[in-house]
């Protein structure tokens, strides 16, 4: 109300995060139930796991072709087993398991669709070409007649033109939610701080560049 000049911008991190999370994960569940409800055991199993790699983007999942496991991709062992496991498929046998899950099931098709169709939107710097990717997208959500998708749509429709926004002003909060996971990280990490001073230097300090010494 005291700006009206100021353009709200909602960034790809949250639009992607209540996709992955409102959307591709409670499918999933849903549908591995429906599966061990049907006696389909085999069907069901081959969804475990598959999380991460379903909710993840093409050029992530081009890079694990490329790479392989590494990093944040594979659990840590723990004090009674010594295996490591990535927490998704890595390598070229994962762009062969996400066809297969894609090609089993329409509502795993239609959000990769819904997926690929945001990320071309927020690659538009044009707004009524943007608007029109996301209306597309809202669309596929509502045609599939599913209780999540249907959420993630009247989500779009209600921040249509924060969303859009993006394509006058394409600007990011990643640095800042970066941060964020940084600081969360750092007091989960500690048992306790001795005083909120410290654990602002800490944050400080974790916040270097490493590679500058």
């Amino acid at each position: 109300e005291r700006f009206p000049h100021v353009a709200v911008v909602f960034d790809r991190f949250h639009v992607v995060k209540n996709l992955n999370e409102g959307v591709i994960a409670e499918v999933r569940k849903d549908i591995q139930r429906d599966l061990l409800e049907a006696g389909d055991r085999e069907g069901a199993r081959r969804l475990k796991r598959a999380k991460y790699l379903l909710a993840a983007s093409s050029a992530t999942r081009a890079e694990w072709e490329r790479e392989g496991p590494r990093g944040p991709s594979e659990k840590a062992p723990s004090l009674f087993s010594g295996k490591v496991r990535p927490r998704w498929p890595a390598g070229p046998e994962s762009a062969a398991r996400y066809r297969e899950l894609i090609a089993s099931n329409e509502l795993l098709f239609a959000a990769d669709l819904v997926k690929d169709t945001l990320a071309l939107a927020y690659d538009s710097r044009d707004e009524a070409e943007m608007r029109e990717l996301v209306g597309f997208a809202a669309d596929v959500c509502r045609e599939t007649g599913d209780a999540h998708f249907a959420w993630f749509a009247r989500l779009l429709e209600g921040h249509m033109d924060g969303i859009c926004a993006h394509a006058r002003f394409p600007v990011t909060s990643g640095r800042v939610e970066g941060t964020n996971n940084m600081i969360k990280t750092l007091r989960r990490r500690h048992y306790g701080l001795p005083d909120d001073e410290y654990f602002f230097l800490k944050a400080m300090d974790a916040s270097r560049r490493k590679d500058r010494w």
